[in-house]
């Protein structure tokens, strides 16, 4: 999720403590953490805030954009799979220093219209605006653990905790009415990821037990992400969800 604070007037109100709000709100509230990236665009935002997963903060001044994107790694830009990073480093092209040693002309050559993305994002800039009315298609819940989960065994008490925090989430964002599927997510520890839906039901917990078991068994391997959510049907675009800021005052974070 992304929040633009350009236009906050109170001088007090730094982007830097908002981040550092709701990440403690998020604790407080759902017992969950979550990380948080701060910088001038949507790009630098998003790789910032995988940084320092799962319970971080990353903060890119404006000064530092420059410096901090020419040393990311291809795979940092969003639309770089594996595919156009194989063909990117036969290239020769492995970091954003690289790419910004072509030209515009050259990377539309060799890559199409995603050359345009490969060269504005190379070189820190990202003009997508942030857009707070958009059409939300599911609500979900994860965990990354800092040890491996070896399998079902293990896991039970965790499936509940999380089950309670996706429960409130949906009931925050008003969603119960356009359930359509239950998923599960599970990333393994050689880093594969598997999901499992189910459809026509009321995500009741005993559901995400099912499926967990069912994808955990396509490879059997120690865990080391969890995620339980809910797809929403096409009216779930009357659905949306705002997290107050809390009562204290942002001075203190």
């Amino acid at each position: 999720a992304y929040l633009d604070v350009s236009e906050i007037t109170d001088e007090t109100l730094t982007a830097t403590r908002i981040a550092k709000a709701i990440r403690a709100q998020v604790r407080e509230s759902l017992d969950i953490t979550v990380s948080a990236g701060v910088s001038v665009n949507k790009f630098v935002a998003k790789v910032a805030s995988d940084w320092q997963k799962p319970d971080g903060l990353k903060v890119v001044p404006p000064d530092e954009v420059d410096a901090f994107v020419a040393a990311l790694s291809v795979t940092k830009i969003p639309g770089v799979g594996a595919v156009t990073a194989d063909k990117m480093h036969r290239y020769g092209l492995r970091t954003c220093t690289d790419v910004r040693g072509w030209s515009l002309h050259d990377l539309r050559r060799r890559f199409g219209k995603f050359g345009v993305v490969l060269h504005e994002r190379a070189r820190g800039r990202d003009e997508r605006l942030v857009k707070p009315s958009r059409v939300r298609k599911s609500v979900r819940v994860e965990r990354t653990f800092s040890e491996d989960v070896s399998g079902p065994s293990e896991w039970a008490p965790i499936i509940e905790r999380l089950y309670v925090n996706l429960m409130e989430r949906i009931e925050a964002a008003k969603a119960w009415h356009a359930i359509d599927k239950a998923f599960i997510k599970l990333k393994f520890n050689d880093f594969t990821q598997t999901t499992v839906e189910r459809v026509g039901t009321k995500a009741v917990e005993a559901d995400y037990h099912d499926l967990l078991v069912e994808g955990w068994e396509r490879k059997a391997r120690p865990v080391r992400l969890i995620g339980l959510g809910v797809r929403l049907m096409d009216d779930g675009d009357q659905v949306s969800e705002r997290l107050p800021f809390p009562d204290t005052s942002l001075a203190e974070y």
